[in-house]
């Protein structure tokens, strides 16, 4: 169960941490008491009377206990997030599609070519002048067969792959939106500070605050707020709009190869034709390459550990 110590929700256990502590203070003697004495004298109106250094002091040392378990609590969320995105890169998403398109393409080319071949027996067996009757009523009942058997893994095939793109969709969508909404804990104190301090950037100071923060959408949003108030056009007003955006062009790039894997499972053959097999899976294998070219040209993006 949460708990509130200096004004800030945390968990028991560091509840309990920070309880124990004891912090100094140096107006009345160089005594040492624990938070909780400590937060008491703070919020005390007779101590802000009669004690004004001794309350400045508690005063203090509660605001820096608050925003140190505020940084925990942030770093906490953080960790949280990082555990539940998929990857690290927006590249990640389409390789899994790749690999979802692969699996999915070869499994429908050897179903085509197992009823293909079912069929020219068939069909060779019925057209053969020396095949008894018997045998061409065989023949066609494994044609039936493996007709019916063909339809019901076709079925599943399709069920399977359209509800593996959903997933990793979802999964993708929740990536974006991580990412580009505005988080307090990624606003950089330094760039803060120096907005704040009144000094009038130039266009190419702005431009290498940008450069600095490109795997970060919270300070181009911050930072082009500032350049808003200040008159400033900076050379890198693209990064602005990709921040403004919001994942609307990586999105498309995951939808262009979703759907090209929906015409791999279409039920039309015309439109499922041309997407697998070898030629097909040439075909794919094209886009998404320069799909991958164009994931990565993007301005702002989030890095690898690699990076």
């Amino acid at each position: 169960m949460a708990k509130i110590l200096c004004g800030v929700k945390i968990d028991d256990k560091v509840f309990e941490e920070y309880s124990e502590k004891k912090y100094l203070t140096r107006s009345d003697g160089l005594r040492t008491r624990n938070l909780k004495y400590i937060e008491l004298m703070a919020n005390s109106d007779d101590y802000k009377e009669n004690f004004p250094e001794l309350y400045a002091e508690c005063k203090e040392i509660i605001e820096s206990v608050a925003d140190e378990l505020r940084k925990y609590n942030e770093g906490q969320a953080v960790k949280k997030k990082d555990k539940a995105i998929k990857h690290k890169t927006f590249e990640g998403y389409l390789t899994d599609l790749l690999e979802i398109y692969q699996k999915t393409a070869t499994k429908r080319e050897e179903m085509e070519k197992n009823l293909q071949y079912a069929k020219e027996k068939w069909i060779d067996t019925k057209n053969n002048r020396n095949a008894s009757m018997r045998n061409k009523a065989r023949s066609e009942a494994e044609f039936l067969e493996m007709e019916d058997n063909y339809k019901q893994e076709f079925k599943t095939l399709r069920t399977e792959t359209l509800a593996d793109v959903s997933c990793l969709k979802n999964a993708f969508t929740e990536h974006l939106d991580e990412f580009y909404a505005a988080n307090g804990a990624l606003i950089d104190e330094s760039v803060k500070e120096l907005f704040a301090s009144g000094i009038k950037l130039q266009d190419w100071e702005v431009d290498r605050l940008i450069a600095r923060n490109d795997n970060n959408p919270t300070m181009i949003r911050f930072i082009t707020q500032y350049c808003e108030q200040n008159g400033i056009k900076s050379r890198n007003a693209i990064v602005y709009r990709q921040a403004a955006i919001k994942g609307k062009q990586e999105l498309r790039l995951f939808e262009t190869l979703d759907e090209l894997i929906n015409r791999c499972v279409d039920e039309d053959s015309q439109k499922s034709k041309p997407w697998y097999g070898e030629k097909g899976m040439g075909n794919f294998e094209k886009i998404y390459q320069e799909a991958v070219i164009q994931m990565n040209s993007f301005l702002i993006k989030p890095v690898s550990e690699e990076d």
